[in-house]
């Protein structure tokens, strides 16, 4: 196997530890424990994927507090009459040189008060895209108590004979809910400036690393959008990887899809495309210095694990103007690159109609030979670019853009065989002439359907 898929079945270091190969068995619920503590059932079920050969197993997530509660069979928040049950599965997988870690969530607004009998806790008592339970605005102790679950629970994980933990911030549960502006609307410490609504997964993750010492792994699950009209955008999730990573507060990331909002691309069938994830860890990849990334939904087969690790995708970045306008609010190249070329250390870089032409092709050439990892560009790029390694295309402000025109844009990627994805970010409100138009894009790829729209 490691002939046939050399990067796959290489091995990955990750902080202190090294992963034998890059297949790893990740997060889910099982549902199989005993009044809350696991069981025969649930120490066989993670033996066999051990014996199975993976690198790493990312044991069932614990909740980090009473609140956090979500369904029936799960564990309870984590006590030390668990650890001599947790223990026994860590050496039976470690005997098989595997690496084990184990979740810690808390989805907040989306819990169920039901299993927890208590009230579901969030950042600014928003209700649930589950089944629109209210949830209670947490006070600054609350905050603290949450905190301090985390804390203690990965405590207790060490004591369980873990290699690691790994944080939920996914989905948009508790700790993504104080990221976002739209979820976290709190004027004091914990919200407002980008900074502050920060704070509540910096405590967490630094207390955690203060509380485990530097031999424990701290993994943190992130979505790579949430497909929500005025939620996070990937441009978002990478400013929040970045400024994560700068403060060296995890080892490593999963990138999910998917959210409470958007739920079925959490677990996608087949009615969706393969390789639903890898674009979305790509653009996070080009965020980070220090934290590995980890791809996930719908990679399905080794073939194409073997292609998102061993290419280096690419990212175009699309905007409406070259320079800031005073007359209309759109972005401009200029000032994306600035921002872009901040964020990923020097990886982003930029092309527009007013350079010269040896400027251009010397930018170009940057980004074709992977010296960079993003363009920034303007619509100087809708044809006669040819960049196969080029996955992901970001246009700002899609609404601006007449359809034949987006369609040859997105026609930047998908120029092999690796998944692709276009992202078109727009100004909301969008009317309805524009959504019926940008979703006739969603619709058809018919060059000739989409021309008769535009006209």
């Amino acid at each position: 196997m490691s002939k046939l898929f050399p990067h796959l079945f290489s091995p990955l270091k990750i902080r202190h530890l090294t992963l034998k190969h890059r297949l790893v068995f990740g997060t889910h619920t099982p549902n199989l424990s005993i009044e809350g503590h696991p069981g025969e059932r649930h120490y066989h079920y993670y033996l066999e994927r051990a014996q199975g050969g993976v690198s790493m197993i990312s044991v069932e997530p614990l909740p980090a507090h009473g609140t956090a509660v979500l369904t029936r069979g799960q564990f309870l928040p984590a006590d030390e009459t668990m650890v001599p049950h947790f223990r026994r599965i860590t050496e039976a997988c470690h005997a098989h040189d595997v690496v084990m870690v184990q979740q810690i969530f808390h989805i907040g607004p989306h819990c169920d008060p039901e299993n927890s009998f208590e009230a579901n806790w969030s950042p600014s008592g928003t209700i649930s895209f589950k089944d629109g339970t209210a949830s209670h605005a947490m006070t600054e102790s609350e905050i603290e108590e949450i905190i301090e679950g985390f804390v203690r629970t990965a405590r207790l994980l060490r004591e369980c004979g873990y290699d690691g933990v790994e944080i939920n911030a996914g989905y948009l549960a508790l700790i993504d809910s104080f990221w976002s502006p739209l979820f976290n609307k709190r004027d004091d410490a914990w919200g407002g400036t980008f900074e502050k609504r920060m704070r509540f997964s910096v405590e967490i993750l630094s207390r955690i690393r203060k509380a485990v010492g530097n031999d424990f792994l701290i993994g943190l699950t992130m979505t790579g959008d949430d497909n929500m009209p005025g939620g996070s955008r990937v441009e978002d999730r990478m400013e929040i990887a970045a400024y994560l990573d700068q403060r060296g507060l995890m080892d490593y990331m999963p990138i999910k899809t998917g959210s409470y909002y958007d739920w079925a691309r959490v677990m996608p069938t087949f009615l969706y495309d393969p390789m639903q994830g890898p674009p979305l860890a790509t653009a996070i990849r080009s965020a980070v210095k220090h934290a590995k990334i980890q791809a996930e939904s719908l990679v399905r087969t080794p073939a194409n694990a073997e292609r998102a690790i061993a290419e280096g995708a690419r990212i175009f970045w699309v905007c409406p103007l070259v320079e800031e306008s005073e007359v209309v609010d759109m972005a401009a190249a200029t000032d994306r690159h600035a921002h872009l070329n901040q964020r990923f250390h020097g990886r982003a870089g930029l092309v527009h109609g007013r350079m010269k032409g040896p400027e251009k092709d010397k930018a170009m050439a940057a980004f074709s030979n992977g010296d960079i990892d993003i363009l920034v560009a303007t619509t100087v790029i809708e044809v006669g670019v040819d960049v196969i390694e080029a996955t992901v295309m970001v246009i700002e402000h899609a609404e601006r853009f007449g359809l034949a025109q987006l369609h040859q844009l997105r026609g930047r990627v998908g120029r092999s065989e690796r998944a692709s994805s276009c992202l078109m970010l727009y100004a909301p409100p969008l009317t309805e002439t524009a959504r019926a138009r940008l979703n006739i894009l969603r619709e058809t790829d018919d060059g000739f359907r989409i021309a008769e729209e535009d006209l």
